[in-house]
């Protein structure tokens, strides 16, 4: 029978089994801690291996063990945020939502739960403003400065002072990519291992580089291969591509897999599961794909993408559809994928990158397969023939975030003469939350309680028979519509454009778009 080991191995075990979780060897910690005695029983030792399982990808593993977690030891704030993460990964949002409204009532200056909560709040509640205020106390922190800094700027695209000037908020982005969308080699060094096992794998799968036969190896890198506007926006042109012959390689960043997916992954040479990665990670396998031409299709949305597409590891980069609200503030691509509507000659200066103008559409819509039948219109109403003439239905449809608090006064003034029987229709599965709803119900005020209708459609299929009863709709600013407008517009459903300076790449989609008709 052999002896328990002492107390001083089993310290220098738990050692090594921290110090591999810190240097980012998740398996290899794991391995460590499940050979320690108590590892199912002891909740510190709980929370870590979760974190262990939901850096690596495994969810539901990190979900279940941070429940137990939580249940030996109530107040450890750390598992719970594990839990919430999971429960994300895991498509549970009611939960996630629940799960960090708690943590933030019970921890509100807590740096760790406010960089959760605050994209929370921008991206399901819809509140720009308060999210940028929730992460002022951390824009300097050392930890999380470049997540506080990220969303700031993204919440200005949305919500911005009149004060602030396209060209002002441009100055801020460049100098943001330039302090933190870089790489150095201690950082390429840190992650090593995980480059060395990435590569392997990398490499094992990889199709035959094409000989000079005028094939080429084109890339694609997002966390939207499926029914978005990623897909939407985009697929007709990866479509003839493909049809062309040439070798295509999609890096998925994300885990939603869907017809749409199965489609994109019919036309894919090669498809590349890389969501865990960190910039250093996918630099490398971005360089050893010998790439003749890499499409970053994720943008502002991934800003890890943005690391390791700076030091320029495919030979032609271009930025396109996908989180393609502004200048990246880099100068590693080789174009910026536009038309004549979207950069008007007077924005050039808004931009790092080369513009490459496709003329009048830089993107091709799509509809999917259940786009219902346009409802017959005999006439295309404006808003001031449904002020005339009432009982109308007039929908707001864009992403609850864009619905800035400028958009909404002009809304407010636009329906002070409007017949008490036309109906305002807010449309989005987000307004199924309080706050998202109170936000707007308050800045509209009381005499809109009867007027407004708030509608959070099952599915997308639902989504767009709920905007083809719409008689027309209101494009949001200063971030315009970009799929919901392409969608409404392939309705025949009216848009009204309300005035406002639009510069930026984002204030600009309907311009654009609108010449899809």
């Amino acid at each position: 029978m052999s002896a328990e080991p002492s107390q001083a191995v089993l310290d220098d075990l738990r050692l090594a089994a921290d110090r591999a979780r810190s240097a980012g060897q998740w398996q290899q910690a794991l391995d460590l801690y499940c050979r320690l005695p108590n590892y199912n029983s002891n909740s510190a030792l709980l929370l870590n291996r979760a974190i262990c399982y939901l850096a690596s990808g495994d969810a539901q593993q990190a979900y279940d063990l941070s429940i137990l977690a939580c249940k030996m030891q109530d107040s450890l704030w750390q598992a719970k945020l594990i839990l919430a993460k999971a429960a994300k990964a895991l498509g549970k949002k009611q939960e996630w939502v629940l799960a960090l409204q708690a943590l933030h009532t019970q921890n509100p200056e807590n740096p760790e739960v406010l960089i959760e909560y605050a994209p929370m709040v921008m991206n399901v509640f819809g509140h720009a403003v308060a999210a940028r205020n929730l992460v002022k106390p951390l824009l300097r922190d050392a930890r999380h400065g470049e997540a506080a800094s990220s969303l700031q700027l993204m919440s200005l695209l949305y919500d911005r002072p009149k004060a602030m000037s396209a060209k002002g908020l441009t100055t801020l982005i460049r100098t943001f990519s330039r302090e933190y969308l870089k790489l150095n080699d201690g950082q390429r060094k840190a992650q090593s291992h995980l480059i060395d096992e990435a590569l392997k794998l990398l490499l094992q799968n990889r199709k035959p580089v094409p000989s000079a036969s005028g094939q080429r190896r084109v890339g694609f890198v997002s966390g939207l291969f499926c029914a978005s506007p990623v897909y939407f926006l985009s697929v007709h042109a990866i479509r003839d591509v493909a049809q062309k012959g040439h070798q295509l390689i999609f890096f998925d960043r994300g885990g939603k897999h869907d017809w749409a997916t199965a489609e994109l992954k019919s036309l894919a040479t090669e498809w590349i599961d890389c969501r865990s990665y960190e910039a250093p990670v996918l630099e490398a396998m971005f360089r050893a794909s010998q790439l003749d031409e890499l499409f970053d299709m994720a943008g502002w949305t991934d800003l890890e993408v943005l690391k390791a597409l700076n030091s320029k590891p495919a030979k032609v980069q271009f930025k396109w559809v996908g989180g393609q609200s502004c200048t990246t503030g880099l100068n590693c691509f080789d174009g910026f994928v536009t038309d004549d509507f979207q950069t008007p000659r007077e924005t050039f200066d808004l931009y790092t990158e080369p513009l490459v103008s496709l003329g009048k559409h830089y993107v091709k819509y799509t509809p999917p397969p259940y786009m219902p039948q346009p409802r017959s219109r005999p006439e295309q109403l404006t808003l001031k023939k449904i002020q005339l003439r009432g009982a109308g239905k007039v929908g707001v449809v864009a992403n609850p975030l864009k619905i800035s608090a400028e958009f909404l006064s002009a809304v407010k003034h636009a329906f002070e003469k409007m017949p008490a029987d036309v109906r305002l229709i807010f449309i989005d599965n987000r307004y199924t939350y309080r706050p998202t709803r109170n936000r707007i119900t308050t800045a509209l005020g009381p005499g809109f309680a009867e007027r407004i209708v708030f509608s959070s459609p099952t599915g997308h299929p639902g989504f767009l028979s709920v905007v083809n009863e719409l008689d027309l709709i209101l494009d949001t600013f200063p971030y315009s519509g970009g799929l919901t407008l392409c969608e409404a517009i392939h309705l025949n459903v009216p848009v009204h454009v309300f005035r406002y300076d639009r510069k930026m790449f984002c204030e600009r989609h309907v311009l654009s778009h609108l010449q899809i008709q």
